[in-house]
């Protein structure tokens, strides 16, 4: 990967400004995809965490299925009790 990215630097020096701005443009494209994927990943665990929360499992087996926190189960239950 480092060796790509080294190439890849390279090569910038010798794109027309064009070129240039594309592959900066395809570059945070891709970024932004991944940021995208991983904050649907992370609301996904929290929607089954929150399901945990109601079918009153505890915040380790909840934290054991899902790979949050404890931590974020117990700020989960939180947000929860104050809506209700």
């Amino acid at each position: 990967r480092g060796i790509a990215k080294a190439v890849q630097i390279i090569d910038y020096d010798r794109l027309d400004p064009e070129s240039l701005r594309k592959m900066k443009e395809d570059d945070l494209r891709k970024e932004n995809e991944t940021l995208i994927r991983r904050d649907s990943v992370i609301e996904e665990k929290e929607a089954t965490a929150i399901n945990g929360i109601k079918a009153e499992l505890s915040d380790e087996l909840i934290a054991q299925l899902t790979g949050l926190t404890v931590e974020k189960i117990q700020e989960l239950r939180r947000r929860l009790e104050g809506k209700s």
